[in-house]
């Protein structure tokens, strides 16, 4: 138990040692604004399924800037109606990051995960709108680390030593499937693909997802938006 935390601190201390080089300066979060974006789809049934009869797509746009210009960016979708209440929460919920480093992230990502997740009021809520306004907070965030490297986020995951990705989880609701020590033991067997898998994402890119088979699309309409995507070279399932 004892070494198993000792391991923990060894890993997060190598990477500051690693990276501290690269951050010549602290940035700190001086401002998050949340933008509620909805476009009217029920008006022609785009989106729609069985159980979504009427959506309205929409997201959450959080926009966290720092104050030395750095801007992190996340996007959270809902089919309408919810969007206020993620509004509300990621509006409550920043009050808790407002303020301080981003370096303090960039050092220990799991503390700030634990200081919105563990909150000892607010985890009361659980699952649902609570974890997914905490979600817009933290993609925000790592997309703004991102930035500090001038990087693209894909970019920084693949370029983290495994040990630091694997400290960067939450394993108390995962150990049962997957253990700390498995992740390692597989993050670093699947580094040697790494040269090669990056080659690949760089000339071809990643898998987009697209759907055409809405309740407000005809038949013939949806086979013309297949079409559409073929026409783009672009493979479609």
């Amino acid at each position: 138990f004892f070494l198993k935390y000792i391991w923990r601190f060894a890993s997060g201390f190598r990477f500051l040692k690693h990276h501290c080089k690269k951050i010549p300066f602290m940035s700190k979060i001086i401002d998050i604004e949340i933008i509620d974006l909805r476009v009217p789809t029920s008006d022609t049934l785009q989106g729609s399924d069985p159980f979504h009869k009427k959506p309205n797509y929409s997201c959450v746009l959080t926009r966290i800037n720092t104050d030395d210009g750095l801007l992190g960016l996340s996007v959270n979708f809902s089919a309408g109606a919810g969007n206020d209440w993620l509004a509300y929460g990621v509006r409550d919920l920043s009050r808790l990051i407002l303020g301080r480093d981003l370096e303090e992230f960039i050092g220990d990502p799991i503390s700030f995960y634990r200081l919105l997740i563990d909150h000892h009021q607010l985890r009361w809520l659980a699952d649902g709108v609570a974890r997914m306004a905490i979600g817009s907070i933290l993609n925000a965030l790592w997309d703004l680390w991102a930035k500090t490297e001038k990087k693209p986020l894909w970019k920084l995951l693949v370029d983290l030593p495994p040990e630091r990705i694997v400290h960067s989880i939450d394993w108390r609701y995962l150990r049962d499937a997957l253990t700390p020590e498995e992740a390692l033991e597989r993050l670093k067997n699947a580094r040697s693909k790494r040269t090669a898998q990056e080659k690949h994402v760089i000339q071809e890119g990643v898998k987009a997802y697209s759907t055409a088979g809405w309740l407000g699309l005809t038949d013939q309409e949806i086979f013309e938006t297949i079409e559409d995507v073929w026409d783009e070279c672009l493979d479609c399932l």
